[in-house]
């Protein structure tokens, strides 16, 4: 069986898989939706247990697009041989001119670095410049966004990179040959706390993932100085699904809804995004963005979003 039949889930699919899962799983309907309406931190042992089961019944029926590693890998195999990316996005040069980036920092760029562009939004909206700062890039890639820092800054900023990946430094290298290259996750950031003027993250897989979302901001904001800047994009349940879902299911919470909304798309929801850099401490703002799916169904499904985060 799959629900998903159309451009986006429908309320009468959402409560045919709630039906399937209390089937599946020989529970209650009602039990089914309590769970998913408790919040991930109060649920008990045994409520884990059940959500991870209708989780896993919503990769098979709802066949959400996740970031899983062998997503991720095909991303980057892809920008090693000079494409814009996995072929489900838009990228490389078009990317760039449709996420809004200054067009006189794009065309400083080597066409090596700006055909591997993989971000998913745009990381510099409302900057036209930047003064003497210190700038990390975490999942620098191809090196795009440490060429803008190096333009906007006139060369005068510390720009700072760090990736997974050795074989796309070597393209960021070329981007800003002054830059400080290293290779590194955001899991585990050898730098210093609240030592950086500006932290970007463009596209960066863990914070696309609900289950290391949280994570991801923490440390993003940890290594930023207070008052400064941590911008980022992240790939989100489409607001207008979760209004639709919230319709649909009048007597439940927006925890509910927002369970609901990330097991159809395998993405957090702005509230998930929000509250993930609130609890880092940061104040927030967010602007949705150009969505870079190719297909019509993914991108019915989910909205780009672009994050600025303020540390405190």
């Amino acid at each position: 069986m799959t629900v998903i039949t159309g451009d986006k889930i429908t309320p009468s699919q959402a409560h045919e898989f709630l039906a399937v899962a209390a089937a599946r799983l020989s529970l209650p309907l009602g039990e089914v939706c309590r769970v998913l309406d408790t919040p991930s931190d109060l649920r008990l042992t045994a409520d884990q247990a059940v959500f991870q089961s209708i989780a896993n019944l919503a990769d098979e029926l709802l066949r959400p697009r996740r970031y899983t590693p062998a997503i991720v890998d095909n991303f980057y195999v892809s920008a090693r041989s000079g494409h814009a990316g996995e072929k489900s996005f838009v990228g490389g040069l078009e990317a760039l001119r449709s996420h809004g980036y200054p067009l006189g920092a794009v065309e400083s760029l080597p066409l090596q670095v700006t055909q591997r562009f993989l971000g998913l939004g745009n990381v510099w909206r409302g900057i036209d410049e930047l003064g003497p700062i210190r700038f990390l890039d975490v999942g620098c890639g191809a090196g795009t966004d440490l060429g803008v820092a190096f333009y906007l800054s006139g060369g005068t900023s510390t720009v700072v990179g760090i990736d997974t990946r050795p074989d796309l430094l070597e393209f960021a290298a070329t981007a800003c040959p002054s830059a400080l290259l290293a290779i590194g996750s955001v899991s585990k950031l050898p730098f210093a706390e609240r030592y950086f003027d500006v932290v970007v993250a463009n596209g960066l897989p863990p914070l696309q993932r609900p289950n290391t979302l949280a994570m991801s901001a923490r440390q993003l904001c940890a290594v930023a100085l207070p008052g400064g800047r941590v911008a980022s994009s992240v790939l989100v349940a489409a607001p207008t699904l979760l209004r639709d879902l919230a319709g649909a299911f009048p007597a439940y919470g927006g925890v509910f809804v927002q369970s609901l909304a990330t097991l159809a798309t395998g993405k957090p929801t702005v509230e998930d995004v929000k509250s993930a850099f609130f609890a880092a401490s940061a104040d927030v703002e967010v602007h949705i963005g150009f969505n870079p799916y190719l297909d019509a169904t993914d991108r019915a499904m989910t909205a780009m979003l672009e994050v600025v985060a303020i540390p405190q």
